[in-house]
């Protein structure tokens, strides 16, 4: 969303053999923590930014500003209503869910992936102004887990996507304009990062395990 100004070292010397076990598939008990507390600090630290407008103008998103790169990884953290904040909150948590249910590590790629690419792209080609929330991270997670759908070739993403597809896909009218205070920009940066971070995921999750 926009708003205008007045709002891993690890070493490769491991000498015991790999497992010849595949990753667990599933989100374990530290995976919904993970993603709990992720939700909480986003509502702690917007409403923190709700009350004192000052946290919200570092964290912000301002392109081709060097000081609006902090919100690269800030701005899905303030938001410029709590009718903001909680509308972004329901989508954002459903579809962590659905990406959770394929391992904690692959959510933790795609949020990281989605906000460095999607931010970065929307730094580079966005409205000049503040740019705020979390939509940015909910279209990057539902084009995500659409693109691993098409990419894995396994039944259960395919299965997940269909259903993220069928509870979300109504969001993707909001990679058109609309109104003025709405980024698109970042609905579509976030969602060509989820895109490319869903095609590009096997060679990242090949990548750290050789780094583990």
């Amino acid at each position: 969303m926009r708003r205008t100004a007045s709002a891993q070292s690890s070493t490769v010397l491991g000498l015991e053999p790999k497992s010849a076990n595949p990753p667990r598939r599933g989100g374990g008990p530290s995976t919904w923590t993970g993603l709990g507390a992720f939700l909480l600090s986003i509502w702690l630290v917007s409403l923190w930014g709700l009350i004192d407008p000052q946290v919200a103008g570092v964290l912000a998103l301002e392109p081709r500003s060097v000081d609006g790169l902090v919100g690269v990884a800030g701005m899905a953290f303030v938001h410029a209503s709590l009718e903001h904040l909680a509308v972004n909150t329901l989508p954002l948590a459903g579809l962590a869910v659905i990406i959770a249910l394929r391992g904690g590590v692959q959510l933790a790629l795609a949020t990281v992936a989605i906000s460095l690419i999607g931010g970065l792209l929307l730094w580079c080609f966005g409205r000049s102004g503040m740019h705020v929330g979390a939509s940015g991270l909910v279209f990057g997670y539902l084009g995500f887990v659409l693109a691993r759908g098409v990419s894995e070739r396994r039944l259960s993403s395919f299965l997940l996507a269909i259903v993220a597809g069928v509870l979300y896909g109504g969001l993707l009218q909001g990679l058109l304009p609309s109104a003025m205070e709405i980024s698109f920009e970042a609905h579509i940066a976030g969602f060509v990062a989820g895109c490319i971070a869903g095609w590009k995921l096997p060679a990242w999750q090949r990548r750290t395990r050789d780094l583990a």
